[in-house]
This record gives structure tokens, C-alpha cells and sequence, in this order.
């Protein structure tokens, strides 16, 4: 899921991940998700919960890239 950052703090990113976490729990699936640290305050407000933190790095010759990403469940 990703919303336009000029539409960010608008309530899309809350409405469209209440409509999936609806289905899957109709459905009975288990829900998790991973992301940047900058979706913590929306998926905590959304009763999910740190699992980890994991880092994906590159570090092939003329590459040094490091990100981090937060895995939650609810």
C-alpha cells in the first residue's frame, strides 16, 4: 500500500489499510506488514504490534544502500 505524499495525514493510508484488515480478518488470514519507520504511528493506531527490525543492504561495488523496515502484526 502507498498513498502520494501530497496526500499525506488526509486519512487515506487509515481508510484503505481498515478496508484490508476487514477482509482478511472476514476471511480469517493473518495480517502483517512491513514498513518504513514513518508508518509506526498508523499501524500502532491500528492495534498492530512490533515484531522486528530487519535491515536490507547492498553493499555491491559501487552501491552502498541501507534501509531499515519495521515488521507488525495485529
Amino acid at each position: 500500500m502507498g498513498v502520494d505524499p501530497d496526500y499525506w495525514r488526509r486519512g487515506y493510508g487509515t481508510l484503505l489499510c481498515r478496508d484490508g484488515i476487514k477482509i482478511a480478518e472476514d476471511e480469517k488470514c493473518t495480517i502483517g506488514v512491513f514498513s518504513a519507520i514513518s508508518g509506526e504511528p498508523l499501524y500502532r493506531t491500528l492495534g498492530f504490534r512490533k515484531v522486528e527490525t530487519i535491515a536490507l543492504e547492498d553493499n555491491r561495488e559501487g552501491f552502498n544502500a541501507r534501509t531499515e523496515l519495521t515488521v507488525y502484526v495485529k
